[in-house]
């Protein structure tokens, strides 16, 4: 966590939003940072409504927790040091291309669907548009991209992203600049607009000094000196763009190495077993196996039944005892196969799919194995999440990768 150095503290309240596996922490307004300041002051309980949903903290917790209480899912809190700014997290709308990879929509059919989604519509219709050149229909409950001529469907999903007015960075051994992790960003842009020389801040127990003047960073206690620079963004009228979204990576890291989102990195997970499962794409659990004091060892040494009592849903433990079997037997973690993409596996019974259909919570499964899923349970196998129908689609993208492999394997 980044710490300026400074005689006077200001907080700044968040909560962590799970998204794909990634974690974002998220600000609270500033009436609701106001209302929970004045609860940890009293040591009481916060309640707020938002959109008609009543939330309730219980900041008397380590971890603190947010309740919804109509759907009694909980989210983890924090209280750090910082100053509650008015730059945004605002919702970034994608879809899968033919390389079936996430593509971000252009700005106008992103503020269509997130106006679209706020209103509660169950469809948006859009206009051929650069990238996307036909009739198309979103449909919100099954999450699907629509084409209206073929009725071809592609998974379409929403992700946080942050944005603000500019993006500093610091420069590597290497020539390369990586932007400082959002606290840093906080501190840094509220020191440059308020005319400050010099800012000292903490990370990871690093002490740092950035010269505002020179932009140069120098590493307390070490001497070491790195290049600082502020990317203001401006549009083709020569106002500031506000579109940036800035990625989350720590002080000091070699560009050739993975980042991590600070709360992974502080997880108390063993560093073999966040490599596990960073190959596994399961970071979102670091936090439980850290909790728990699970080493990569006694990993291979879970049964089904420990799993679930660590809260994890039925999808991602069949794919963690599937790793668990291979790391027993190799000593590493591959992923499914070296050959075979991950996604071709139903996460319900980790094979290849012949089959692949979407389901309403987004992720695809084998039909088989998900019909069976759905006659006996009301919740998603990933997510835990209720279903809000049990209606199936054909993932034809999906499958005619996976016929293509099988096809350039002799599968």
């Amino acid at each position: 966590m980044a710490r300026a150095s400074s005689s006077k503290s200001e907080y700044l309240w968040e909560w962590k939003d799970v998204n794909d596996s990634v974690y974002t922490w998220k600000p609270y307004s500033k009436d609701v940072q106001k209302k929970l300041e004045t609860a940890l002051n009293r040591k009481q309980t916060a309640t707020f409504t938002v959109n008609s949903v009543t939330y309730v903290v219980h900041v008397d917790r380590t971890p603190m927790v947010q309740l919804n209480t109509k759907t009694k899912y909980r989210r983890e809190v924090r209280r750090r040091q910082g100053k509650f700014t008015h730059n945004r997290i605002e919702d970034q709308w994608q879809w899968v291309n033919d390389d079936n990879r996430w593509a971000d929509y252009p700005a106008d059919i992103n503020q269509q669907l997130t106006a679209g989604k706020q209103k509660k519509m169950t469809s948006v219709n859009f206009q051929p548009t650069e990238g996307l050149p036909r009739n198309y229909t979103v449909d919100f409950e099954k999450m699907l991209q629509i084409n209206l001529k073929t009725n071809y469907g592609r998974e379409i999903r929403c992700i946080p992203v942050y944005r603000q007015d500019a993006i500093w960075q610091w420069k590597d051994d290497h020539g390369s600049f990586h932007s400082y992790n959002q606290e840093c960003q906080d501190l840094l842009e509220d020191a440059h607009r308020n005319g400050k020389s010099s800012l000292d801040f903490t990370v990871c127990k690093r002490d740092y000094s950035v010269d505002l003047v020179s932009m140069t960073q120098t590493r307390k206690g070490f001497g070491t000196k790195r290049t600082v620079i502020r990317n203001a963004h401006t549009s083709t009228d020569g106002s500031v763009s506000d579109t940036v979204m800035v990625p989350l990576s720590p002080l000091d890291l070699p560009s050739s190495s993975p980042s991590l989102p600070p709360d992974i990195g502080n997880s108390g997970c063993d560093s073999e077993m966040l490599k596990t499962l960073g190959e596994l794409d399961l970071l979102k659990y670091a936090s439980v196996f850290g909790k728990e004091q699970i080493s990569a060892s006694e990993f291979t040494q879970l049964t089904d039944d420990d799993l679930e009592k660590l809260g994890i849903p039925l999808g991602h433990r069949k794919k963690l005892l599937s790793a668990a079997g291979r790391m027993s037997t190799s000593g590493s973690v591959v992923k499914a196969t070296d050959e075979v993409p991950n996604e071709f596996f139903c996460p319900i019974t980790m094979e290849l799919m012949n089959d692949p259909v979407i389901a309403v919570d987004g992720f695809s499964y084998e039909r088989k194995a998900i019909e069976l899923w759905v006659a006996k349970n009301q919740v998603s196998p990933m997510t835990n999440q209720p279903l809000k129908n049990k209606d199936l689609v054909p993932n034809r993208q999906l499958k005619k990768l996976i016929d293509d492999h099988k096809a350039k394997h002799g599968m």
